[in-house]
């Protein structure tokens, strides 16, 4: 069985797929968007998982980029987000900077930019 499954070329199309999730992460966190939609990056994602498991390779989720955001729902995350940014404003920096650990905490990753904070 030399390469009767090519598992090389299994394992190239599992890194193609990684690699662009990746970058896409990458923008999203520096730029606080994508240029694909989140619908076909969960698409890639799943697409990965089941290929990495068909391989026989373990996958497991990395608890800093599993999405959860701990007790925090959408509204209490919005109200944290804008008051750092009127902290910010107020140069108030040290309240801004424990909201920001508060959020990251809770696995919100804030990205600050000259007119506005995006998650």
């Amino acid at each position: 069985m030399d390469d009767d499954l090519n598992t090389s070329g299994a394992l190239a199309v599992l890194f193609e797929l990684a690699k662009g999730l990746q970058r896409e992460g990458n923008r999203l966190v520096h730029e606080g968007q994508t240029q694909a939609s989140l619908e076909l990056l969960w698409q890639q994602w799943q697409t990965l998982l089941h290929l990495a498991r068909l391989l026989g390779l373990e996958v497991e989720a990395d608890s800093d980029t599993d999405g959860a955001t701990g007790e925090l729902d959408e509204g209490a995350i919005s109200d944290l987000i804008q008051q750092r940014q009127t902290a910010r404003q107020q140069r108030d920096f040290i309240t801004a900077d424990d909201i920001r650990d508060q959020l990251t905490a809770a696995g919100v990753a804030v990205v600050d930019q000259p007119d506005r904070a995006v998650r």
